[in-house]
């Protein structure tokens, strides 16, 4: 008898632990299931000149799930993450530089020349400007700093050349023009 009363109290907590997780209608899913056959039919130039020209012809629900699913297929194809550290590894262990053995793709840019570098460099890249770029800088001397690019770098890097790009001229340079 005491062994109903616990299969009981476990009975109630599974329907509680069911009731709180969401349930995805089949509608969901079959939306979710036309949404990746969109994504999938960008693919098709004509397909993807109407999504691009009339995209109102979907609801915009399902226009952001469109644009995340493409998204998610792009960023699978260009920063496999498992694969890279994977070869990495490989690579890294013949004697190989780490970075060669990744999709990332590094740049060197000079502080002094931050804007014109970065231009010269970033617009070469093209499309593999979507893998993981590693910056690294040059100071003053043509000496590299030091420095692990974990994603700080980068950022240093982001903020250094908006303030480049977006500063007005210093006021001679302009008077030289």
């Amino acid at each position: 008898e005491d062994a109903m009363d616990v299969d009981s109290d476990q009975d109630s907590s599974d329907d509680e632990a069911d009731s709180a997780t969401p349930r995805r209608s089949q509608s969901e899913t079959a939306q979710d299931t036309e949404t990746e056959a969109l994504a999938g039919a960008f693919q098709d130039p004509k397909m993807a000149r109407i999504l691009t020209s009339i995209p109102q012809c979907l609801p915009f629900d399902r226009r952001v799930k469109l644009f995340d699913t493409l998204l998610q297929v792009d960023k699978s194809k260009t920063q496999d993450d498992a694969a890279d550290m994977q070869g990495a590894m490989l690579a890294m262990m013949r004697g190989e530089d780490f970075d060669q053995a990744t999709s990332r793709v590094s740049v060197e840019i000079r502080r002094a020349s931050l804007y014109q570098d970065s231009m010269e460099q970033l617009n070469q890249l093209g499309p593999k400007l979507k893998r993981k770029v590693k910056v690294s800088f040059i100071n003053q001397h043509g000496a590299p700093e030091p420095g692990i690019d974990g994603g700080g770098v980068f950022k240093e890097f982001l903020d250094d050349l908006i303030k480049d790009a977006f500063s007005p001229p210093p006021a001679d340079a302009a008077a030289a023009t």
